[in-house]
């Protein structure tokens, strides 16, 4: 609370009361005057990487358009072309079949693993035998094991995609025979890849 001057009779009146209490004139207190200062301008941030990213953008556009023209000239190309008559598909070469049995092919794994693999080498496998277990490995793959004399390393036969409903009709202790386009030794078991079963 301030005290301020009355502008008719001069008398000290405080500044908080609605009248001078010698004349009576009202007294109105002036707002205070402020000065606000504009805050500075935001400071825009310059990325150095900008450019680099619209080099970037410009180049895989152009990647982009001359990929389209080169297909277009290649389409445009074999529109124009003669039409030539297709060669025929030569047949493809049937690999010999070698038949074996899981037990044989687990012993003969034992004896000598050069010479099975050797007897073995550029040819379907087509392996007979009884099912120990139908399992699923990680990749959902279906695995079906047949027996050999060793019960703790059957004849792992890895099936193709396709045999997974035959799979799921067997059972264990069934007689199957499987083709198997490879065939490896895989911890002292045998190992088959890409097999299915013969019918």
């Amino acid at each position: 609370m301030a005290l301020i001057q009355c502008p008719d009779c001069a008398s000290q009146v405080s500044d908080a009361a609605p009248a001078c209490p010698k004349c009576g004139r009202p007294i109105v207190v002036p707002a205070p005057t402020t000065t606000s200062v504009a805050p500075p301008p935001k400071q825009v941030k310059k990325h150095r990487w900008a450019p680099f990213v619209l080099v970037a953008i410009i180049a895989l556009v152009i990647w982009v358009a001359s990929g389209d023209d080169a297909k277009k000239s290649r389409d445009l190309g074999a529109a124009n072309a003669p039409a030539a008559q297709p060669d025929p598909a030569p047949a493809p070469a049937s690999k010999p079949v070698f038949k074996i049995t899981a037990s044989k092919l687990f012993t003969d794994y034992d004896r000598n693993e050069v010479a099975a693999d050797e007897a073995m080498k550029g040819k379907v496998i087509r392996v007979s035998g009884r099912i120990q277990s139908i399992d699923k490995d990680f990749m959902d793959d279906v695995i079906v094991n047949l027996a050999t004399p060793n019960e703790f390393m059957p004849a792992r036969m890895e099936m193709v995609k396709a045999e997974k409903s035959a799979a799921a009709g067997l059972n264990k202790g069934q007689a199957v025979e499987i083709e198997c386009e490879r065939m490896t030794r895989l911890v002292g078991s045998p190992s088959g890849r890409k097999c299915s079963f013969v019918q």
